[in-house]
Formats: C-alpha cells, structure tokens, sequence
C-alpha cells in the first residue's frame, strides 16, 4: 500500500502535529494546492470498507488497520466413519434462516472420498442429518451429498444469484481434479468420471445433479477447492482455481487463476490473477466471494504454504496420518481483496488466520479458511478454520470478527486525519460502522471537490461520534443529504483512538 502518511509529512503544507481538530485541519486542506487528477467515484449507494487504499487521497497520522479473527470455539468434530482426519475443503453459504456446510470426508489416503453436508439455524451449533442418500459400507445413515470421484475431493456449492436463475438450479458448485497421476486417473475411471472440472446444480442444496455429463473447463491443477458465483461486477460467471507458474502441473510455483462464463458451461481461461507475491509465495484454495454486504468487493482468504518448512515434534509427527514427505510444510491464511475481480490487493502482509498456540496446528495442509463469511449474530460474523488436520482429532474451530471487521481506518490516541478522493453519490443520509474508546471520537464533514468546506456539513455543524456501533445514522445541522446527492464532494474524517470500518450513502 502505498504510504500516504510519509507522503503528507513530506508535503510543504502538510498540517500540522499541533492542529488536532477537524475543523482545523480543513482549513489547512482547503490551502493545498488539489491537483485535480482524480476523476470522480461513483459511490452510488454501495457500502465501502477499508480494506484497501481506494478511496484515500490524502491521510496524516491516521493508518489502515487489519483485525484478525478471535477464536470460539469447536464448530463442527470430524468423527464419522466416512469423514476421517483428512476432511478438508469448507464451504458455508447462509440460505435464509440456515446454514448449509459442505466440505470432502476422506477417512484414509487410499480410502473413498464423499462430499458432507451440516445444517445450522446460527452459525455456531451444527447438525450432520441423515439424508439417506447414498450408501456408505452398507447403510444409508450419513450426512453424503456426493460420492463420486474427483468431484467429490472438492465439490465447492453457492448460491446462484443471476436474475432469473431456474428454481431447479438455484444452487450450483463445481468439482474435480486434474488426474495427474495413475492413481488419480483410475479413481476417477473407477466412478465412471474424466479429469477436468465439472459443474453441478441443485434446487435445494442437497440433491445434486451434473449440468453436462462431462467436465466443461480443464488445464488447471484442480486438486484443491476450486471456487465460483454469480457476479455483479462483472456480469457474469467468475471461476477461480489453482494453477502453476510454470504452466506444468506440480512445476513452479502453486498460484491462483481464473476463467469467466455466460452460461457456467463454457468457459474462458483468463489466466492468474494479479497480486503480490504471486511469483514467490505459494498460494491456493483461493476462497475467494464476494462480500455479502459489498458484493462489488471481493474477499478472498488463501492459504499461503511453505512447502519446505517444518517445525512438527516428533510426538505429534507419529500421530499425523499421511506418508513421512507430507509432513513437510506450514500453512497460514492472509486476507486479499479486488473491485474487478482480476487485480488483487494485499494491503496487509500478515497473516489472517495464524497456527497459533496449538502445536498440532503446525502440520502441513493445515488452518484452511472455509469459503464466505456468514453473518452470526447482531454484531459479528463466523469464519470456520481447519484444525488438527490429518490427525485423530480434527475438528472445525469458529473464529468470529465485527460485521464489515477485515479491516478499519485506525486513529491512535494521538488522532489524525483522512480526506477522500472526490466522489458522487446517491442517497439522503450516511451510515457508519465505527468505533471509539471512551476517551476517543470520530468527526466527519464534507467538502467541496476544492477541499473546501460545504456549508451546514462541516466538521463543525456535527457532534463528535462517540460509541461502538455497526449501524449509525451521521447527522450534520444542514439536514438531508439528498440535496448533495449526485454533487462531487471529498469526506473528511478524524479519528482519535478510534476506528471506522464502513460507510453507506443511502
């Protein structure tokens, strides 16, 4: 990210650490000299966050600052027969009053894999029903979705939100791998299917069909959560899915690529994504979706493996369930974002999703972020992490973060300053998700393209903020907003020991 604090202490005009109010430090903004070089945003009515530098322009004391997530708890134990140590591979989609999870049994290496299915009304107490569809070892009381392989190593569904999408295909997902090996290719021929990814859909997330009888995308090492969904930004189908940077499977360096497509059966290979480290660092299960309250952000959670790597006690090491080789390797997760899909950002390097205290953790093929955050309660949402991974007692943990809380434009105590890049937007009032210590506050006002200040909207014709809120209506003496609906104007903010993680015009 580039550092806009560095830049303003540079500055000839740059306000000054003494001018600790907003009202002051507009009067000094107003002076520079605005270059007029950005074209305005069109905000709209969209929700933005601050998990990137998009809409900063100028800032001053004032950082970006990422908020991992806090354990809570075991979610969901892997203890049935057909699941095993190796589960792997999460999805969870909230469908109206509940909470669908999907994700691969896989009781041995050399053992028969099936897609899983757990029903939640909360998000934190799972259920594994008995569907009684398919058999496994003679009985038909088991949570399976899905059994064939490959599709079934990493059948990933989403709720398909197309205009006019057919009731019957609702739901849709994707699976497969790539049958890079004799063995991969003969269990795949074993269930009567081909390498390549297929695509699948259902009218009520468990009864599942293929869309066309043979895989429709190919050329990707697909032996990972592959992922897809519906876009609005794009207008169309986004596929992301595991690659190399060699171009050969198993040769350079594990990345993640895309294809698109109008009807999620013909697609067109983009090729990789655009992001830091691409070349470097190995990244994959993308678990890249849109942000339900900010569809056109889109949030990824990958993980960032160290294949030559390892830290695992040799007492831990005895009771992992994969050949000595696997051994090799640590996993984290990082946080990624994009606004076309394409270009990824990195603004925070550290990791999200830590191994943490929990030696166990340190295995490879570990702390695997489940795809989509789901909203949880009032306040928070749930992501679901893969730990104790191919040992006896692997299990799901909930972690849990604030509503719109990747991330939030941090004020320390000393308080600092951020003016936007001019925008437009549509609406009569601004919602703010936000934060202050008791001692802390937020002060917001509106500004001209100029940067000077709109009169009745300045930082003085408003009380400071104070409080800890994920839904604020911020008022101003000049009343409506609507009457600067679809004008150019900058936001201005202060924050003292405080953080903002959202806005909305609406």
């Amino acid at each position: 990210m580039k550092n806009f604090s560095n830049d303003m202490k540079n500055h000839p005009l740059r306000v000054p650490e003494s001018f600790r109010t907003l009202a002051a430090s507009t009067l000094m903004v107003a002076a520079l000299a605005w270059s007029g070089a950005h074209a305005a945003i069109d905000l709209g009515g969209k929700r933005e966050l601050f998990v990137d530098d998009f809409f900063i322009d100028h800032i001053d004391g004032l950082s970006l600052a990422m908020h991992p997530p806090t354990p809570a708890g075991v979610a969901l134990k892997w203890d049935k027969p057909w699941e095993g140590p190796l589960c792997e591979y999460i999805t969870v989609i909230r469908d109206d009053d509940r909470f669908r999870m999907y994700y691969c049994g896989w009781p041995t290496v050399e053992g028969r894999l099936v897609t899983c299915y757990a029903e939640s009304r909360d998000g934190i107490t799972w259920e594994k029903p008995s569907l009684g569809l398919f058999e496994y070892d003679g009985s038909k009381d088991n949570n399976i979705v899905w059994v064939t392989s490959p599709i079934a190593h990493n059948l990933s569904p989403f709720i398909d939100t197309r205009p006019g999408v057919p009731r019957e295909e609702r739901f849709k997902a994707v699976g497969g791998t790539y049958g890079r090996t004799e063995k991969e290719r003969a269990m795949a021929a074993r269930y009567g299917e081909k390498p390549g990814l297929y695509v699948l859909c259902s009218a009520d997330g468990v009864h599942w069909r293929k869309m066309n009888p043979d895989p429709v995308f190919f050329g990707g090492a697909f032996d990972s959560q592959n992922v897809a969904f519906w876009s609005e930004v794009r207008g169309r189908y986004i596929l992301y899915y595991r690659s190399w940077t060699s171009g050969v499977i198993g040769k350079g360096i594990r990345q993640v690529s895309y294809a698109e497509s109008d009807d999620f059966i013909h697609w067109t290979d983009r090729g990789a994504l655009s992001y830091p480290e691409r070349d470097t660092v190995d990244y994959y299960t993308n678990q890249i979706s849109p942000y339900y309250r900010a569809p056109h952000i889109f949030v990824g959670f990958p993980t960032r493996f160290y294949a030559t790597k390892q830290i695992v006690p040799e007492d831990i090491q005895k009771n992992v369930y994969r050949v000595s080789s696997d051994l090799k390797g640590l996993n984290d997760s990082v946080l990624i974002t994009s606004r076309d899909g394409a270009n990824f950002d990195m603004t925070f390097r550290e990791a999200f999703v830590r191994p943490g205290f929990d030696r166990r953790n340190w295995t490879s093929r570990n702390n695997y972020v489940n795809l989509n955050a789901v909203q949880t309660s009032d306040t928070e949402m749930s992501l679901y992490i893969l730990r104790h991974h191919a040992q006896p007692d692997v299990f799901l943990e909930r972690v849990v973060l604030r509503i719109d809380g990747f991330a939030s434009l941090h004020g320390g105590v000393a308080g600092g300053t951020m003016t936007t890049k001019p925008f437009t937007f549509r609406g009569s009032k601004l919602d703010v998700n936000y934060s202050t210590s008791a001692g802390g506050s937020i002060r917001l006002g509106l500004l001209h393209e100029d940067g000077t200040p709109i009169a009745g909207f300045s930082a003085s014709d408003a009380p400071s903020l104070i409080g800890d809120e994920i839904s604020r209506n911020f008022t101003w003496a000049g009343g409506s907003l609507a009457q600067l609906s679809g004008q150019t104007v900058r936001l201005q903010m202060e924050l003292i020991d405080a953080d903002l993680y959202s806005f909305r015009f609406e």
